[in-house]
Formats: structure tokens, C-alpha cells, sequence
């Protein structure tokens, strides 16, 4: 739960005109203006400032960076450095690692293969020959 106190001290004292407004009209808890403010950053990084009114003032203006700096409110994700390290890539990542041999008595041959899409190899020495697991 953030306070109207902790976001005070984030704000800036500039009075900048134009940009997003957000509301502030709890005391105690100003986590749904603070969702406002990280769902408008959010939605564009170009965005960087939004004012901050209470009863009908202005607070201040809450930069980006400081918006991101409060704690998160209940339910709402921030996007931060490795966000996206488990985002799933297009297309089909499966390989098969497999070692292979000649099927061919007493030959010699092993092959270690990561194998991408899966084909059938062949032994060098017997071409008619598919290497076996």
C-alpha cells in the first residue's frame, strides 16, 4: 500500500502544462491513481510525466522513473530488465540429441548428433545404410 506521503516525496515541483492527469482521492492508499499512472506509462514509452491533482490542486508532476520506483500496486505487472526472458519465440525450438551407429556388424562408426528438424542420417562408410540409436 502506497501512502499520499511516500508519493508526495516522489513528485516533482514543476508545474509542467499539457500531459495526463491522474487523481488522487484516498489519504491512505493512492494505489488505483498509481495504476493509472504505470498503465499510462505502459501503454507508451515516449510517455514520461503525468500530474498529480488532490481535491482539486496540483501535487506535483510523477516522472516515469519515480512512477516505477514505488512499489507496484496488487495486480499490476511492471516491465522491468529480463521481463521477457520466458516469452515464447515463433516457429518450433525442439532438436533431438542422439548418438548413432552403423547398423552393419563390426562397424566402427558413432556419430553424436543434435539433430534439427530431426532427419535421417547416414553412415559415411555404407550410404544405403540409416545410422540407428
Amino acid at each position: 500500500m502506497t501512502s499520499i506521503a511516500t508519493l508526495t516525496n516522489r513528485l516533482g515541483r514543476d508545474r509542467s502544462e499539457g500531459g495526463a492527469v491522474i487523481i488522487v482521492d484516498a489519504e491512505e492508499d493512492v494505489a488505483p491513481a498509481l495504476a493509472a499512472a504505470l498503465r499510462y506509462f505502459d501503454a507508451d514509452d515516449a510517455h514520461e510525466v503525468v500530474i498529480v491533482l488532490n481535491q482539486g490542486r496540483v501535487l506535483g508532476s510523477l516522472r516515469r522513473f519515480d512512477a516505477y520506483s514505488l512499489p507496484p500496486p496488487i495486480g499490476h505487472e511492471v516491465r522491468s530488465y529480463g521481463a521477457a526472458d520466458q516469452s515464447l519465440l515463433p516457429g518450433v525450438a525442439r532438436y533431438d540429441m542422439v548418438t548413432l551407429t552403423c547398423p552393419r556388424p563390426g562397424c566402427p562408426t558413432r556419430l553424436g548428433l543434435v539433430l534439427y528438424p530431426a532427419h535421417e542420417p547416414r553412415c559415411p562408410r555404407h550410404p544405403d545404410q540409416v545410422l540407428v540409436s
